[in-house]
């Protein structure tokens, strides 16, 4: 990555001002010039209300959801690249809907219950026994009210 900055200042960067990494024919790039090229950026991509203050808002929520085949970044490490000293701060510019959180809470619930394995002797709709892999037979309520005891067992034990 250093090496991409030093070929960028080497055969890119015009030499208007030594001190700054971006700049143009007439010395570092002002805010306004910025605003302007992300403007165009947002026309071509059809979001006219692009800024760059709504730049920092897409990244803070890509890392948190884990776009473009990355694993989701936790929101303590968002938190530390955004500068943010509240959580509360961060949990503001990261935007996840009620369906995405939905969406990966079906993912993930999916994936951790194909290690489990529905026993139920007694046919009861209402008591599901559930045995995950590697737990030893033991007991569990379904509920504080519920007298029924389902049995844990793990998938690939065989009792009976």
């Amino acid at each position: 990555m250093i090496n991409d900055f030093q070929k960028y200042i080497q055969y890119y960067r015009y030499p208007s001002d030594t001190t700054a990494l971006f700049t143009t024919k007439n010395g570092r790039i002002s805010y306004q010039y910025v605003r302007n090229i992300l403007k165009r950026i947002g026309n071509r991509a059809n979001v006219p209300r692009f800024h760059a203050h709504s730049a920092r808002h897409w990244c803070a929520t890509a890392f948190l959801k884990g776009f473009f085949g990355d694993s989701p970044m936790d929101i303590r490490m968002v938190q530390i690249l955004l500068g943010h000293k509240s959580l509360k701060t961060t949990e503001r510019y990261t935007h996840l809907s009620q369906e995405m959180v939905a969406e990966e809470v079906k993912k993930r619930l999916s994936k951790f219950f194909l290690n489990f394995k529905i026993i139920n002797k007694k046919m009861n709709p209402l008591l599901h026994q559930v045995g995950p892999i590697g737990f030893e037979p033991t007991t569990f309520r379904l509920s504080a009210g519920c007298s029924n005891q389902a049995k844990l067992r793990p998938l690939f034990k065989v009792n009976e």
